[in-house]
């Protein structure tokens, strides 16, 4: 009750103040290092008066209880392709790819033409084994024939993973959009996943004009500039 009060309120003052307002997003570490921050500039020139509260959403565990317990009205992040949370509703945004990666003072920084079997022997660093990110590392492997590497590094810290990799001696697997923030590190190959960024929301709820729902359009503005996170 208390709850639909609030979000009766929050419709009234986006109406008399359009421009102002505030929006609760959980977002994972990966989309706050890539995607999050475009999001963030394209929110603010619709609405710069409006206050974004980002919290972080441990995508990896996939319970997303900050959702359902309302302190969040959506949730961006990097999702299994098949969703199985009925009280949920998953959108896709853009396709992804995975990008190989090797820190610019490494061997492989200047090499063309590189297969993901040329590679495959060299030092990987990789997400922890049962974690999401780590499926995902995987898929890129055995949709390429081959089996995923014995990495000598295992990390669910993508800070730690991006600064491991910089150093030249060990290979990543990084989203494009992270890439985009990273200088030190380069793209050495590329390989397409077939699941999906998503954004979520609460089902069962009206479609009201809220501040959600304005964040939600400015996503599905940037559809069309999805490339440039490939």
């Amino acid at each position: 009750m208390f709850d639909e009060m609030r979000k009766g309120l929050q419709q009234i003052e986006f109406i008399k103040k359009p421009d102002a307002g505030e929006l609760r997003i959980g977002s994972s570490i990966v989309t706050d290092a890539g995607l999050l921050p475009a999001i963030m500039e394209r929110f603010s020139q619709d609405f710069p008066c409006a206050v974004v509260h980002v919290l972080l959403e441990n995508i990896a565990v996939q319970q997303y209880d900050s959702l359902r317990d309302r302190k969040v009205e959506l949730v961006l992040g990097r999702l299994p392709a098949t969703m199985t949370e009925p009280d949920l509703i998953a959108e896709p945004l853009f396709d992804e790819p995975n990008l190989v990666v090797a820190g610019s003072k490494s061997r492989f920084a200047k090499r063309q033409n590189l297969t993901l079997a040329d590679l495959v022997d060299e030092p990987w660093v990789l997400a922890q084994p049962g974690s999401l990110a780590r499926s995902l590392h995987d898929e890129v492997f055995r949709k390429n024939g081959l089996d995923p590497p014995p990495a000598t590094v295992l990390t669910v810290s993508l800070h730690l993973y991006m600064r491991l990799i910089e150093t030249g001696r060990w290979l990543g697997l990084v989203p494009a959009s992270v890439m985009r923030s990273s200088a030190a590190s380069q793209c050495i190959s590329r390989y397409y996943r077939s699941k999906c960024d998503h954004r979520l929301r609460r089902s069962g709820s009206s479609p009201s004009r809220t501040y959600a729902d304005a964040a939600g359009g400015a996503l599905y503005r940037m559809r069309p500039q999805s490339r440039q996170f490939r």
